[in-house]
């Protein structure tokens, strides 16, 4: 049956009962009834367990660590080119432009008049300034000649040595049978490239996130050298350029004057194109301030200019900063290097010799040793996340439910002289419905019996006064052997009250105070919830 009323207010809905129930009962608002402790000690743990969820997840997370952005790792391209020392670093490929190559005698690697030759390597020699590790003569190249280009990487020579062979004709006679070795080395010697940290390497890239339609190229941003904190080559890279502790562009802060540090590459005229010289990244890779006349792995007996080594080169592209988020320019990126000295690297061309392969032919065989320079372009490219910020408030409001869950184990644990009244005060017990079944087996009448000899009010539903009997009883004790005789006897006893004669029947003040819902303090709580019993019966009613 569904009531309506005729007129109603605007602010209410037009139906008070949806099929016979009222519609503030299916649509009422469930909410966490809290009790206030005055007691400033635990208030001021909460307070301070509150400031410090909110300081690790405003503060911490999220300004700094931008854990509200969704980061992406770009990908690119890496393009190089190895330039050969020249004067006042002209352009080499300028007619008008000088080399500036260091002088062999200056160099402590190379042969020198006295240093003694050594029979069974052609190119070295053995000098007493350096006993460890045998010289080689030196030979001028070019940044051409002394690189070898691939997809990502480049590979700078420090040692060459090179074998003229001949082929071995009895291995190729007819029906031949048998060869003891098919080339023979005819001459061979071996060289060192003369002042190979004083080229300079020239760095072109660029970086794209597709899912972003992001895009940008290193002549457009700002670029920075990270150099860690390895060793005092290190800190005198940074003490000996002008650098930076941030690399964020147009806001620096203060100035590094040792590693780590951040310093700007320098730039051929007209270009924004990042040159770097040799030396700085064997520096900036972590090697140590021997460079590449340190040995190389155990066992070589050589230098790491003999066998040589690799770098692992990451370019990140960034444009977030900690505290500020996106900048407003589209980023920067900055290098960021790891030599591997004890990693050996080489390469090797044949070069057959021109015509015909015949019983004569012959080959150059050049063995190449150097520094692998492996790039790879990466980084963080942040934009922002409505998920992981929704993410990040779930984890604020995780840690402030942790702070209220500590306040409360700490008042009814840890403060020893209240907690038992802190408990008492937070817990509120329910009574013991193993007794329900006893008590719903009885009539309407047998239960407002009890009710009537308990002094309790008589009106509700059986669940009402179900519910009243196991509070009362759960105060004053189980069982009530003359309320329940009274029950038993309810329709053979002649002096029966009628339920309004029942009401009407005085009390004590205790339980005149538990119906009104006051009384003593060991009554207050199960009284309130026969408070709010009585006041949704009345509302029923």
């Amino acid at each position: 049956m569904r009531r309506c009323c005729r007129t109603a207010p605007s602010c209410r809905c037009p139906c008070e009962t949806i099929c016979g129930t009222d519609i503030d009962d299916i649509f009422a608002y469930t909410v966490v009834k809290s009790v206030r402790i005055r007691d400033h000690r635990l208030g001021c743990m909460h307070l301070f367990a509150l400031l410090g969820a909110l300081a690790y997840i405003g503060i911490y997370t999220l300004a700094n660590k931008l854990a509200y952005l969704e980061f992406h790792t770009p990908s690119g391209t890496v393009r190089f080119k190895l330039q050969q020392p020249t004067v006042d670093s002209c352009d080499p490929e300028s007619p008008t432009c000088d080399d500036a190559f260091p002088e062999t005698s200056d160099l402590p690697y190379c042969c020198q008049d006295n240093c003694t030759s050594v029979p069974d390597d052609p190119g070295g020699c053995q000098c007493s300034y350096r006993p460890h590790f045998r010289n080689y003569m030196c030979e001028y190249t070019d940044g051409d000649s002394a690189s070898v280009l691939s997809s990502g990487d480049i590979f700078v020579v420090t040692k060459t040595r090179v074998q003229n062979e001949v082929v071995n004709g009895a291995c190729l006679a007819k029906y031949a049978q048998s060869c003891s070795k098919l080339w023979t080395i005819e001459s061979q010697s071996s060289s060192f490239v003369p002042g190979i940290e004083s080229f300079t390497l020239l760095a072109d890239h660029a970086a794209q996130v597709q899912s972003l339609d992001w895009w940008q190229q290193a002549r457009d941003l700002t670029g920075f050298l990270f150099v860690p904190k390895a060793g005092p080559a290190q800190d005198a890279l940074c003490a000996s350029r002008t650098s930076y502790a941030d690399p964020v562009p147009n806001d620096w802060g203060a100035l590094a004057h040792e590693a780590p540090c951040y310093i700007e590459p320098d730039h051929p005229p007209n270009s924004n194109l990042d040159i770097f010289k040799l030396q700085d990244l064997l520096v900036a890779s972590g090697i140590g301030g021997q460079g590449l006349d340190q040995e190389s792995f155990a066992g070589s007996g050589h230098s790491v200019r003999y066998e040589g080594m690799t770098i692992m080169m990451n370019i990140h592209y960034v444009n977030t900063r900690p505290w500020r988020g996106v900048v407003s320019n589209s980023g920067y990126y900055f290098y960021e290097l790891s030599g591997l000295s004890k990693n050996a690297y080489g390469q090797h061309t044949v070069i057959p010799e021109a015509g015909a392969f015949t019983s004569q032919s012959k080959r150059t065989v050049k063995a190449f040793h150097g520094i692998l320079i492996s790039a790879t372009v990466t980084g963080n490219i942040g934009v922002f996340s409505f998920n992981n910020l929704l993410i990040q408030l779930a984890a604020a409001s995780a840690l402030l439910s942790v702070s209220v869950v500590v306040a409360n184990l700490t008042a009814t644990s840890c403060l020893c002289k209240h907690r038992k009244y802190y408990h008492h005060t937070m817990v509120e017990q329910t009574p013991d419905f193993s007794d329900v079944d006893r008590l719903e087996s009885k009539t309407m009448d047998e239960l407002r019996q009890i009710c009537s000899s308990r002094n309790l009010p008589l009106g509700g539903s059986r669940e009402t006064l179900v519910f009243r009997i196991l509070l009362d009883e759960a105060e004053e004790g189980p069982g009530n052997a003359d309320a329940e005789a009274a029950g038993a006897s309810f329709h053979s006893s002649s002096s029966q009250a009628s339920p309004s004669q029942a009401q009407s029947r005085p009390r004590t003040a205790a339980q005149a105070a538990a119906s009104s819902g006051t009384g003593s303090g060991n009554r207050e709580q199960p009284m309130l919830v026969q408070g709010r019993e009585l006041m949704n019966q009345r509302l029923l009613d």
